[in-house]
């Protein structure tokens, strides 16, 4: 059923789950929920996470509208936290290759320090 909301693009409710499709555990048991919501997070029209949810009983009215409320709030919050990580992810590169051009820089100078004392010697043999 997740999968299927990647092309309608809007929530999902299945009433009366058939058993084994889902189980909730907790301390108390394990049963099969009635309900099962699953609504996508859509962030710029692309779909980027879905929550699937399980209930006993029927999702109220309130459920629902609560759940469309704070889902851009949440595509929001997962498209933030995903930049983030890029963002990290292209700082750490960019480190690094600053480092390699430092090493790279030092490597030319040291190089070019060799060729100046070699021509100097050079100069100097010429001279005599």
């Amino acid at each position: 059923m997740v999968g299927q909301y990647k092309n309608k693009k809007k929530t999902i409710l299945l009433k009366n789950v058939p058993d084994g499709y889902l189980s909730i555990r907790s301390g108390l048991g394990e049963s099969t929920p009635a309900n099962v919501l699953v609504t996508p997070f859509i962030y710029e029209g692309n779909i980027i996470g879905a929550i699937e949810l399980g209930k006993f009983g029927e999702f109220t009215e309130n459920e629902l509208q609560f759940l469309e409320q704070v889902n851009p709030n949440i595509a929001i919050n997962f498209q933030t936290a995903e930049s983030r990580t890029k963002l990290k992810d292209l700082l750490e590169a960019t480190q690094k290759q600053a480092e390699e051009l430092r090493t790279q820089q030092e490597e030319l100078r040291q190089a070019n320090e060799r060729l100046e004392i070699q021509t100097a010697a050079l100069r100097q043999s010429e001279k005599q």
